[in-house]
């Protein structure tokens, strides 16, 4: 897999300057057959230099900062009347953020 995504931001280096090259909107990969390549919307990102540069993604902040707001569930719970036995009900929960590599 890649890390990144389309949406992301792409900037390159040339002496230790990070430029703004535009934002990603295809990741196309398919090593067996011979594509390895990402296309970006350039407006308003600076010329790219035709030597080979350093290359790196910044994620959209807003869209990767945000946990789970909030749940709502509703279920109807039925047994058996003639149970003699106890029964038992339970919940399980987890939260699930990415973490930024």
């Amino acid at each position: 897999g890649s890390i990144i995504s389309i949406g992301d931001y792409l900037y390159f280096m040339v002496g230790g300057t990070p430029s703004y090259a535009g934002q990603i909107e295809e990741v196309n990969i398919n090593i067996s057959g011979g594509i390895n390549n990402i296309v970006i919307d350039n407006s308003g990102g600076g010329a790219i230099p035709g030597v080979a540069v350093f290359f790196l993604a910044i994620k959209d902040a807003t869209a990767e900062s945000h946990g789970m707001l909030g749940h709502y569930c509703e279920f109807t719970l039925t047994l058996d009347t003639n149970l003699t036995v106890s029964s038992e009900l339970f919940a399980v929960e987890s939260e699930v953020m990415k973490s930024y590599p």
